[in-house]
């Protein structure tokens, strides 16, 4: 499989990449009424000459449609860690393989050409996938080249013993990958949450029905009756000069009516607010 030697710190690294891809892309194709990035390739003669072009065909869109479920290990790392990028464990972390957990609720949803995978791992390393069968016999041949990124940390696998120690490894990552994803899962809510009430408070302030704290009066129409035994600028007779007070407040002279009682505008430390009579 060779070294990833021009692997740069702080980039996304291949299977990274590979993966969010494979998520955009099927996301797309739903969305656009396919079941999936295959059956857009088999209906969408544009979709399928692009591909065709980047040099990808069939498998690679059966491919995305099975990674759209992987999601690889996250190790726990301090931030002082993180900004260390090059350290040794990080080195040896770009060189391992990944263990990859496939969040697979139906066999029916994983494409024809995986099913002989037949768990909910798989192996990655770049951007080539290989089945435990497959690792293994990677293994056989270079024993070597057995580290294994998990998400406990990377992982020196017994080649002697592959099979029995692969089921040890897997089984005691397979809680953490699935609090990982549930953590995940919740982030992604909480920021739609946030962007759906983000959304809804810009449009109530396009409709003038934004926030009714202090300060933030909407505007009212220029046409209304001014009450009575105010002057034609409706000051009620008071003068327009501005006035200031120690505490910041400066008098504008500027009112307006809503709903039967008098705002007069003033600005209190460079900021405007509206403040009843």
């Amino acid at each position: 499989m060779g070294l990833l030697g021009d692997h740069l710190r702080g980039s996304t690294s291949p299977e990274a990449d590979l993966i969010a891809r494979a998520k955009a892309r099927y996301t797309t194709a739903t969305k656009k009424g396919y079941d999936g990035v295959l059956d857009r390739f088999s209906k969408d003669a544009v979709f399928a000459a692009s591909l065709l072009n980047e040099g990808e065909n069939e498998y690679d869109c059966e491919r995305y449609d099975l990674l759209r479920h992987a999601h690889l290990p996250k190790t726990e790392r301090t931030k002082a860690q993180v900004q260390l990028g090059v350290s040794e464990q990080s080195q040896q972390e770009h060189l391992a393989t990944r263990l990859v957990y496939l969040d697979v609720q139906d066999q029916r949803d994983v494409p024809d050409r995986f099913h002989y995978i037949g768990q909910s791992w798989l192996f990655m390393y770049r951007t080539e996938i290989y089945s435990q069968d497959e690792y293994i016999d990677f293994l056989q041949r270079n024993p070597a080249d057995n580290l294994l990124l998990t998400s406990k940390g990377t992982v020196e696998v017994d080649v002697s013993q592959a099979e029995r120690h692969l089921a040890y490894i897997k089984n005691e990552n397979r809680e953490l990958y699935k609090k990982q994803i549930e953590d995940k899962r919740i982030q992604s809510e909480r920021a739609k949450a946030h962007q759906e009430a983000k959304r809804k408070a810009e449009e109530g302030s396009a409709y003038g029905q934004g926030p009714t704290k202090r300060g933030t009066v909407s505007s009212v129409a220029q046409d209304q009756p001014a009450d009575p035994g105010t002057t034609s600028t409706g000051t009620s007779g008071r003068q327009e000069q501005a006035s200031s007070s120690s505490s910041g407040r400066v008098e504008t002279g500027e009112w307006q009516k809503w709903h039967g009682r008098w705002y007069q505008r003033v600005i209190r430390y460079g900021r405007t607010e509206w403040e009843p009579w």
